[in-house]
């Protein structure tokens, strides 16, 4: 379960279109919700807002966190956004 305090840095993190990323990195690795459909997007906020508990998808999150992260922060220096302090 994602701890309290954490969801607000990972929608920071994540960005404003997260939803589309995440859901298509289920959707390629065959996560499925317990119906075996997709997992919509409510069911997404609320795994993200801690309120539920995924790890499949917990760890989908994390590693989508972890790339956009590591795409602004360490891939494109040029653009002078210091890296935020942990």
């Amino acid at each position: 379960m994602i701890p309290y305090g954490v969801p607000e840095k990972l929608k920071r993190g994540l960005g404003s279109n997260y939803y589309d990323v995440i859901k298509a990195k289920l959707n390629e690795r065959g996560i499925v919700n317990r119906n075996g459909t997709p997992h919509n997007k409510q069911h997404l906020s609320l795994i993200l807002g801690g309120e539920r508990h995924a790890p499949e998808v917990e760890e989908v999150i994390f590693e989508v966190y972890t790339e956009n992260v590591k795409r602004i922060f360490i891939d494109a220096p040029e653009l002078g956004v210091p890296i935020p302090p942990d």
